[in-house]
């Protein structure tokens, strides 16, 4: 697993930001045994770290929660809208 310090390149893929995991491939099994493919998809989650948004495995948020806790910050404030005038 990489630095998180570091700025993750953005990428259009669901895959983890710091561990570049991303969805398997698998087959359902049916009674008969035939195999139909599907995806088994990452558990990811947004979350703010050191200013920029990013997607985490819930693998890497546990580690980096009990490791580097002072890395997550609180989302920025959305600016208010100007109040219309009548």
């Amino acid at each position: 697993m990489c630095d998180p310090c570091m700025v993750a390149k953005k990428s259009m893929a669901r895959q983890c930001h710091l561990c570049q995991r991303s969805s398997l491939k698998a087959k359902s099994r049916s009674h008969s045994n035939i195999g139909t493919n599907r995806r088994q998809k990452v558990n990811l989650q947004k979350r703010w770290i050191d200013g920029s948004q990013m997607l985490l495995c819930t693998n890497c948020l546990k580690t980096l929660k009990g490791k580097r806790p002072e890395l997550f910050v609180a989302a920025p404030k959305k600016k208010a809208a100007p109040a219309k005038k009548k």
